[in-house]
């Protein structure tokens, strides 16, 4: 909440996660409010509702036989990218069903600077979910090519399944992440583990280096932590 402004400062009051009130000082405040389901084309279709949603199948299929829904109007992720996998999803399944919609690796990414990347499952899930998990960071302030490049505001966070070595879930914060987390999100695709990704090569100077770096930490056996 925005509570004054001095010598164009803005001071806003903010609820944190244990519910305590925090002040800070900032330039500029951006208040995303996210968006709304636009419901007009369907008026007249019995379609039954998931709150203010398009209820659908795990084949995105509605009540309806032959009625399909993708996107902002049902609950989920509300991205282009996962819109447009799941366009593709229900024309699979025209005919028949045959393909679920896969949620489990979803690239998330924030174009800021620093840019914003994350996949997978994150630390207030995996706590909410109980599962026994693993993390660790890796800085790019020790990074080869984001020190060449001076840019070196950023990490790359992993957490691993503790049993497995499952990778369970990425975070990058930085130059070009937003590139860079494909790679990760088709590794996690193809369930490799961490004990794989430590072993594969990555080239240097490179921001990729990250994930070798924190593979490697998380198995012990990195050499720059």
């Amino acid at each position: 909440m925005l509570k004054k402004e001095i010598n164009n400062k803005k001071i806003i009051d903010i609820i944190t996660n244990k519910g305590d009130i925090k002040t800070i000082n900032c330039d500029d405040l951006l208040i995303a409010v996210g968006r709304k389901p636009n419901l007009s084309a369907i008026s007249e279709l019995d379609l039954r509702m998931n709150g203010k949603y398009i209820a659908v199948n795990d084949y995105l299929e509605t009540n309806m036989k032959d009625y399909f829904a993708i996107g902002d109007v049902i609950e989920g992720f509300q991205l282009a990218h996962v819109a447009s996998s799941e366009g593709l999803t229900a024309i699979e399944n025209l005919d028949s069903p045959k393909e679920k919609m896969n949620y489990n690796v979803i690239p998330r990414c924030v174009y800021t600077s620093p840019e914003v990347a994350s996949v997978g499952m994150t630390e207030i899930e995996l706590k909410k979910k109980g599962i026994d998990y693993k993390i660790e960071k890796y800085s790019f302030s020790v990074n080869g090519k984001a020190l060449a490049d001076d840019d070196t505001e950023g990490f790359t966070k992993i957490m691993i399944d503790n049993k497995y070595g499952e990778i369970l879930g990425v975070v990058k914060v930085g130059a070009h992440v937003t590139e860079i987390i494909c790679q990760t999100s088709a590794y996690m695709f193809l369930e490799g583990t961490v004990d794989e990704l430590a072993k594969m090569i990555q080239p240097h100077p490179s921001i990729s280096e990250g994930l070798l770096e924190v593979a490697n930490n998380l198995i012990g056996k990195g050499i720059h932590p």
